[in-house]
């Protein structure tokens, strides 16, 4: 209901005894004796009812709101809310609003609260971007619970449950995906829903756990950008994939292996592709390789010998060979095999998430 000022108010009321004790008299009757103070107190207690009424919580949907506003006080999980149409509040372009709202409160109950985590991405502590926002959607009766999957998963969904809209038109609880579809799994996807046209809240690597940022950029610099407006709610088909991509323990140093110390570390690239390494016979089946003779080496490897406390040169040389397999407990030889028992504890690890 929208709000009536108290001078409209008073005005409608005195305007209803007028016809009513018009009517009183056509029909032969006494008028109401209607003095000022009568009026007076048939106002006050006009005001005093509407008061009392919106006080206190009499509508379903209004002890739905209720139970929602404690639950995000005292911290608790809140995925549940899958409402029927007549518990919502359309605006004129029909949009469930008390649905985004609720979906949009899951987000912000857990700003500042959780971690990122590809492989640890089904809560209660820690979610990737793609996870949240399913877990937002589910809050919020866009999909029913148990729905899960990936930025992939939500790509599928555009035509039915998703419409693309363009940059302009984006408004709060809109959902942005990142990523060319098909190819948005692992670091080449992201997702995030919008607070309105100039803000979103995510879940975000660089940001370890769910933030709101203003900038475009956060939404990845290097991935084309897409808008959703969410036209669909109930169930819907969801593929329960992850956003990180497993590795095969195939225990060959290629570009999928790459990619994910990539992700792993946070580097600038993210393509799979360990650029300016000189080749010798040590390092020669590193396949995701770029063999040159800059010797300025690679973002990626430089992290990686930071990461094992040696000297970041860039290049993957025998020692930094030898120290990351002393620390992943394999032979120290200093050379990468063709079939690497190295590469295949490697690709174990960044599995696990953790080296």
């Amino acid at each position: 209901m929208k709000t009536i000022d108290k001078g409209t108010l008073t005005r409608t009321i005195l305007l209803w005894l007028a016809i009513l004790n018009q009517v009183l008299t056509a029909l032969g009757k006494n008028p109401l004796p209607l003095d000022d103070n009568t009026v007076s107190t048939l106002i006050t207690a006009v005001f005093a009812l509407l008061a009392w009424w919106k006080n206190n919580d009499f509508t379903h949907a209004a002890k739905k709101g209720t139970e929602l506003t404690k639950s995000l006080k005292n911290g608790d999980s809140v995925q549940v809310v899958k409402a029927s149409d007549a518990d919502h509040e359309f605006t004129e372009g029909g949009r469930m609003m008390s649905s985004i709202e609720n979906m949009i409160a899951w987000m912000q109950a857990r700003k500042g609260k959780v971690t990122y985590s590809m492989t640890s991405r089904m809560g209660p502590t820690s979610y990737d971007c793609s996870s949240s926002v399913f877990f937002a959607m589910i809050a919020g009766g866009f999909l029913s619970v148990g729905s899960m999957g990936n930025t992939e998963t939500l790509f599928g969904m555009s035509g039915t449950k998703l419409k693309e809209i363009s940059r302009g038109e984006v408004q709060r609880g809109d959902i942005f995906i990142s990523g060319t579809p098909g190819g948005s799994a692992g670091s080449d996807g992201h997702t995030g829903i919008f607070l309105s046209n100039g803000s979103f809240i995510h879940c975000s690597y660089t940001h370890n756990g769910i933030a709101i940022d203003t900038n475009d950029a956060y939404m990845s610099t290097r991935l084309p950008h897409h808008f959703y407006r969410i036209v669909g709610s109930g169930s819907a088909n969801t593929d329960d994939k992850p956003q990180m991509v497993t590795l095969n323990l195939d225990g060959q140093f290629g570009n999928a292996t790459a990619k994910r110390l990539q992700e792993y570390f946070d580097t600038a690239g993210k393509d799979g592709v360990i650029s300016h390494q000189y080749k010798q016979t040590f390092n020669q089946n590193i396949y995701a390789a770029q063999f040159d003779s800059s010797l300025t080496g690679s973002n990626v490897v430089k992290a990686l010998q930071r990461f094992l406390g040696i000297g970041q040169d860039g290049l993957f040389g025998q020692a930094t060979i030898k120290a990351l397999q002393k620390h992943l407990g394999t032979t120290q030889d200093g050379i990468i095999s063709p079939v690497s028992d190295s590469v295949r504890e490697l690709q174990r690890r960044l599995n696990a998430n953790k080296l």
